[in-house]
């Protein structure tokens, strides 16, 4: 499994500093995307909020995250 992160120039070069002055080096299963946005389930299209819970049913995965999850079959819902 692999981890993506949505960061910008400046952040991904001050990790790459970091991990370089560390033993352990750069984290094999950290992946730096740039200009992907991360849409959270609450902005998504195929997610609907349940009433009095936090949770809400993803339409297209069949399951019920918070909408503060997030994954990468999001679609963000577009302003009508």
């Amino acid at each position: 499994m692999q981890l993506v992160i949505d960061i910008d120039e400046d952040t991904y070069k001050k990790l790459k500093e970091y991990f370089a002055n560390d033993d352990c080096g750069f984290p094999n299963d950290l992946a730096i995307a740039k200009g992907i946005p991360i849409v959270q389930c609450k902005e998504c299209d195929y997610w609907k909020k349940s009433e009095n819970s936090l949770q809400g049913r993803c339409c297209l995965l069949q399951m019920y995250p918070t909408g503060e999850w997030f994954c990468g079959n999001a679609k963000r819902k577009e302003n009508k």
